[in-house]
């Protein structure tokens, strides 16, 4: 693996084995070095390094050398200038050592995104024989404090006091699982066959906090699918590696390497989930308990961001709003608002109702003053937002009693020019119409007020002029449990994606928008139905894979974690165009 951003690295076979070649990382793979006075020129480091299998025995030697092919340069012709190879050998150590890594393959993960993590338990030496056990615990929801041990402080975890459960373990990791939702493991756990010697992996059920095998019921895959799905939640994976011999003489590895995967559920930002190791016991009397274990693997999630430059297209020209870093945008009616990550709230457009919170119009995107964000969302003529405590904010007309205020009104004394607080109400999210809008409150519970004219309050009768519980049921999901990843409300109808991947619409049906051939508007959610045939997307034969350039992780203000990744795009965009982020595509929108 290349370490160096300043190289390239290609892998061909050659004459002696495999190569790797590395170029300068520029368009051309070329570059220009500085020249010293003594006429030597310095190029960067090339840093790299490879993973030894579990497997592997004797000596690794690798041959270097360098060739220079050199540009003409004024009266000096090109030339090409080589070095003569260098070769350094490294022996593969085989003395007895054991030891355990288990590691997440992506961290932090973003919302929705399946988790993953590696484990590589091994035990190598001369003349050992019998079996390597060990266990990894699954993340359990804060009931997995109990793998930290009993001196770790529940409010201040003190890594002294961390030695796991049977008080062996050295300078443990204070952390545990605090997550939304849930979890599922969804296929079997997978084994190298290059890396492991034969390996049984069995699972267990058992609500027991343990890195010791004896302490756990243990089921094979096909006896864990053969219990209800209600019964199938795996607490902890069991790998037992025989001992194999590696070479002709005495030498001998047991070894477990692979991967779990988890399927995850309503996740959201800051969530962590950990996977616990035990310790590894040995079958063989004379190899004994060892008195530690490695560190437990963590991931978090984060909520999905750009890094950039935004800009905003107003009236045929870009407007720079600068190098900040944006995690939402909402548009209305001939108005957006924008959400950084720093909770700063950016709004412009038409303020015909008084929307953007101020006295006449936005044209550039500006911040909004006094509040920090959590969650926005633009409605036809109004906004909302989620302050970092949970008090709702609205601005804009109150026709249908959308403001929350506790009185219906129009006109100029209907509108509210200056962002004030719905009544009542304490919420995650928020999402608005035309006339209504709908909340997700912090015991996540739904709340919606406004008007009523399609039912899109759940209910038949007038408008709700202050939040109210939604009298709705939701087919499948309870109002009270946690909703899907994806909502979406229409001027006077709402769809909401649930956990379960169903989609679920009431209120406004006019134009059969919740799908089927209902006429009438609903009042109670109704299960979506998808009509015809599946179309297979057309492939752009110009599209190209982008891969990030760079990764970093960054706290915000409030203490949650981002992911930021910086791309360099495969072509330049025209003066006027737009770069749109779809869906896992990047889109070059030229202007002609």
């Amino acid at each position: 693996m290349l370490d160096s951003g300043q190289w390239t690295m290609e892998m061909q076979d050659g004459a002696g084995g495999k190569e790797l070649v590395f170029r300068p990382a520029s368009a051309d793979g070329k570059t220009t070095p500085q020249v010293g006075l003594t006429g030597v020129a310095d190029l960067p480091p090339i840093v790299w390094h490879a993973r030894v299998s579990n497997r592997a025995t004797g000596v690794i030697q690798v041959t270097a050398g360098f060739t220079a092919n050199l540009d003409a340069n004024g009266a000096v012709p090109a030339r090409i200038a080589a070095r003569s190879a260098a070769q350094q050998s490294t022996p593969i150590a085989g003395n007895r050592i054991q030891g355990a890594r288990l590691s997440a393959v992506r961290t932090p993960a973003e919302v929705g995104d399946d988790i993953a993590y590696t484990f590589n338990i091994l035990a190598r030496g001369p003349n050992r024989d019998g079996a390597l056990t060990t266990v990894l615990r699954m993340p359990a929801n804060e009931d997995d404090k109990a793998m930290r041990g009993e001196g770790c402080s529940s409010e201040e975890p003190d890594a002294d006091g961390c030695t796991g459960p049977d008080g062996s373990w050295h300078d443990y990791s204070g952390a545990y699982s605090r997550y939304h939702g849930g979890w599922s493991l969804g296929e079997p756990v997978t084994l190298s066959d290059v890396d492991s010697t034969p390996t049984q992996v069995r699972y267990s059920v058992d609500p027991v906090f343990s890195g010791n095998a004896d302490d756990y019921t243990w089921l094979t895959w096909d006896q864990l699918q053969a219990l209800e799905p209600s019964r199938r939640t795996v607490t902890a994976v069991e790998l037992v590696s025989e001992f194999s011999a590696l070479d002709e003489d005495t030498l001998t590895l047991a070894a477990a390497n692979g991967t779990i995967n988890l399927r995850t559920k309503g996740n959201r930002p800051d969530d962590t989930y950990v996977m616990w190791v035990g310790t590894p016991q040995f079958s063989h009397p004379d190899d004994g308990v060892q008195p530690t274990a490695p560190f437990p693997a963590q991931v978090a999630t984060v909520a999905s961001s750009i890094s950039g430059t935004l800009y905003n297209v107003v009236a045929g020209r870009m407007a720079n709003v600068g190098d900040r870093k944006f995690v939402d945008v909402d548009t209305g009616f001939r108005h957006g608002m924008l959400l950084q990550d720093d909770g700063t709230v950016w709004n412009f457009g038409s303020n015909a109702s008084g929307q953007l919170g101020v006295t006449g119009g936005n044209h550039q995107p500006t911040p909004v003053d006094g509040i920090r964000a959590k969650a926005i969302a633009a409605g036809v003529y109004g906004e909302y937002i989620v302050a970092l405590d949970g008090t709702v904010y609205a601005s804009g007309t109150n026709g249908g009693g959308q403001l929350g205020r506790g009185f219906l009104g129009d006109g100029d004394e209907g509108r509210q020019h200056v962002f004030q607080p719905v009544e009542g109400l304490k919420a995650s999210r928020v999402w608005a119409g035309e006339h209504s809008a709908v909340a997700l409150g912090e015991n996540d519970r739904m709340y919606a007020w406004g008007g009523n004219g399609s039912r899109q309050l759940g209910r038949t009768g007038s408008a709700a002029t202050v939040p109210e519980p939604f009298a709705g049921t939701i087919p499948g999901t309870p109002v009270e449990a946690s909703i899907g990843a994806l909502q979406w409300m229409g001027w006077e109808h709402i769809m909401m994606l649930q956990d379960d991947g169903t989609i679920v619409g009431w209120g406004n049906n006019s134009h059969t928008v919740l799908g089927g051939t209902q006429s009438q508007d609903p009042s109670q959610p109704v299960t979506v139905e998808a009509r015809g045939s599946q179309a297979t997307p057309a492939t752009d034969p110009t599209a190209q894979d982008v891969a990030p350039v760079s990764e970093r992780n960054e706290t915000r203000a409030d203490g949650g974690r981002d992911v930021v990744r910086a791309y360099t795009l495969p072509a330049a965009v025209a003066p006027g165009g737009r770069v749109v982020l779809l869906a896992g595509a990047v889109v070059l929108l030229h202007r002609r």
